[in-house]
Parts: structure tokens; C-alpha cells; sequence
């Protein structure tokens, strides 16, 4: 059997963030901002990223789930 040309999927926005703000190595390469790290101030805007994403409703989801209710 061969095997698939895609391979797996990255992982979500949230997983890779949290790993980032466990890099001391990447945290000190990115420096810091003047109000603390820099890994913290991009891992709270991509937190807020990821909010804002999953508070938006697709047409596919009104189509799929109203016809539900």
C-alpha cells in the first residue's frame, strides 16, 4: 500500500503556542519587548487570534446545523 502524499496536519494554532512559550531557547532569541518577553505578547495575540476565529460562524455550519433546529 502506498503511502499518503499529504502528511498529517500541523497542530492547532493553541498547541503551538503553548509549546512556543516553553522554548527558552526561541524566548531569547525574540528578545523582549518593553513590557516583558516577546514570546508572551505574540502567544496573547495569537490566543486572541484563535477567539476571534472560533467566534465567527461559516456559511457551511448555518447550512449543516439550522436546518437542524
Amino acid at each position: 500500500m502506498r503511502q499518503p502524499a499529504v502528511g498529517p496536519c500541523a497542530p492547532p494554532l493553541l498547541d503551538a503556542v503553548r509549546e512556543l512559550e516553553k522554548n527558552d531557547v526561541l524566548r531569547r532569541a525574540f528578545g523582549k519587548t518593553r513590557d516583558g518577553d516577546y514570546v508572551d505578547y505574540f502567544a496573547k495575540v495569537k490566543r486572541r487570534e484563535w477567539q476571534a476565529a472560533h467566534e465567527q460562524i461559516t456559511q457551511w455550519e448555518l447550512d449543516r446545523y439550522l436546518q437542524l433546529f
